[in-house]
């Protein structure tokens, strides 16, 4: 390996334990202040939460391509170290952030104007909508006006310090305002207070990590409108990752408020409790495999077609083994976990958990695809992403209609097996790799062969040894332990024996630990 491959795979790793340990810390955070949140304000102003942020999504879809395309154009400058176009590539980037906020500040206030109407369903004062959504459009500001000099370190694999500096403070906040849930009789104020206060904290620890890694970035005022016509690519990077951008806006963002649409906001609450557990074992997913989109973009830029294909059939290898484990571990355990940590009356039925584990493995295991794509600049398929958008949320809604929450989630299904299951890997192989997609066809078909007699075998070993719902949380984490390892040890025995890039990973991994332990 050479030596900008073993930095690389440094990074990564290191970009990955530490994400690992702020997934960790954030995900416990998330499902205490959740239960906090419901227990001391009702799972209606929850719902009506999660409502505010999804509208604000909505508007945040403006941004969406700019942060993606500034990405992959600062690869190559980072390379060689070429602060002069860094610095124009990220002025470029301010500029065009700032008029999305003027876009999204002035689409705001049209938008609040019709609050009343949309939530006319909602027995709540009408001024908590008011207020949710203000903090939560100020947050989001932030980024457009003063974080956004954040992608220099995403790009340059130092993901970690966004971490240790933005969601470390972030955190801290989520801390103070649970404890200031159970500790006062002033909850709902108090969370808009620190929904104000820790976002600014956070952009000011950021803004000095970033200044102390990149002085560079901010001694040259320089007007970003004046280098449009200079990087005319990414301009065009910008308008074809905007299409891209926006199915998955439409998958995070809408069905939420299709099921407020076609339900109610409690429906909306059970139905969020399950996606933060599906969030959650998505960011487990990115925190594993961080730094992989900057890892690739370097590998493509050296133009080894043999290292970049076995390092993407190593990627699929180690994420299959992963996303396989963690779907199986939703699948036994989620009726436990809702029942402990809410209550059994938060249980959704078991055709819902089915379709959320689907949809949960192809968004988890589409993110191989999308860094080679996103590595190459391949986004001129911008049919795609549409197509998607408006499969996702007509079929949600028709769906929806006739067969309830099952139908919303069904329609999301269909959506992601015909552009993300079908589409996306034959655009990367014909477009990217120029290779038949048959290889690709035999690279899944080996994994999925290798994964269903490990399932089966588990799931009936599992239902053979315990009872189906976990009484207390230290059974839960006996269950959680012997699901997580009996399936992930037997199938990455079996995918050692039969797959070989699944060896190749393997053996990477252990290279670095004996060179690890050797410095």
């Amino acid at each position: 390996m050479t030596n900008i491959g073993k930095s690389r795979t440094k990074l990564s790793i290191l970009n990955s334990q530490v994400s690992l340990f702020f997934y960790f810390l954030q995900i416990v955070l998330e499902f205490i202040s959740r239960k906090a949140f419901i227990d001391k304000l009702g799972a209606e102003v929850v719902g009506l939460n999660t409502i505010a942020y999804n509208l604000l999504g909505f508007l945040n879809i403006a941004e969406l391509g700019i942060g993606a395309a500034v990405a992959v154009t600062l690869y190559k400058p980072l390379f060689d170290k070429d602060e002069k176009t860094i610095t124009e590539i990220v002025c470029l980037q301010g500029w065009l952030y700032k008029k999305i906020a003027t876009f999204i500040i002035f689409s705001s206030i049209i938008l609040m104007a019709f609050f009343p109407v949309l939530f006319e369903k909602t027995s709540l004062p009408l001024w908590y909508s008011y207020a949710s959504f203000i903090v939560l459009l100020y947050a989001s500001l932030l980024t457009y006006f003063i974080n956004y000099k954040q992608i220099v370190l995403s790009a340059d694999q130092k993901g970690y310090k966004i971490l240790y500096s933005y969601k470390g403070t972030m955190m801290i906040g989520i801390i103070v305002q649970i404890i200031v849930l159970y500790s006062t009789s002033y909850g709902y104020i108090s969370w808009l207070v620190f929904q104000f206060l820790f976002p600014t904290l956070a952009a000011i620890v950021l803004n000095k990590t970033i200044r102390k890694d990149y002085p560079f970035l901010y001694q040259n005022k320089i007007d970003g409108r004046t280098l449009k016509c200079k990087y005319p690519k990414i301009l065009e990077k910008i308008k074809q990752v905007f299409f891209h951008k926006i199915s998955g806006y439409v998958l995070l963002q809408s069905s939420p408020l299709v099921v407020y649409s076609l339900l109610s906001l409690n429906i909306v609450t059970m139905y969020g409790n399950y996606l933060l557990i599906t969030t959650g074992i998505t960011r487990l997913i990115g925190s594993l495999f961080s730094s992989i989109n900057a890892g690739v973009g370097n590998l493509i830029a050296q133009n080894d077609f043999k290292r970049i294909y076995g390092v993407f059939e190593e990627i699929f290898s180690s994420r299959f083994t992963i996303v396989s484990t963690l779907c199986f571990c939703m699948y036994v355990l989620t009726d436990s976990f809702i029942s402990i940590w809410l209550g059994e009356n938060y249980i959704l039925n078991h055709i819902i958990l089915c379709l959320l584990l689907i949809n949960l493995y192809i968004n988890t295991m589409r993110t191989v695809t999308d860094s080679f794509l996103q590595g190459y600049g391949l986004y001129s398929d911008i049919w795609a992403p549409i197509v998607e958008a408006v499969l996702n949320l007509g079929l949600s809604i028709i769906l929806g209609y006739y067969y309830g929450l099952e139908g919303i989630i069904l329609g999301i299904t269909i959506s992601l097996l015909l552009i993300v299951v079908i589409w996306k890997p034959v655009f990367l192989y014909r477009q990217g790799f120029k290779i038949s997609i048959i290889k690709y066809i035999r690279l899944y078909i080996k994994h999925i062969l290798v994964a269903i007699p490990i399932w089966i075998f588990t799931i009936h070993l599992y239902k053979l040894l315990f009872s189906s719902i976990a009484s207390n949380v230290i059974v839960l984490l006996k269950l959680s332990c012997f699901a997580f390892f009996s399936h992930i040890l037997l199938l990455t025995i079996l995918m050692a024996i039969f797959i070989p890039s699944q060896r190749r990973f393997l053996l990477r991994i252990k290279k670095f630990l004996v060179t690890t332990i050797k410095l």
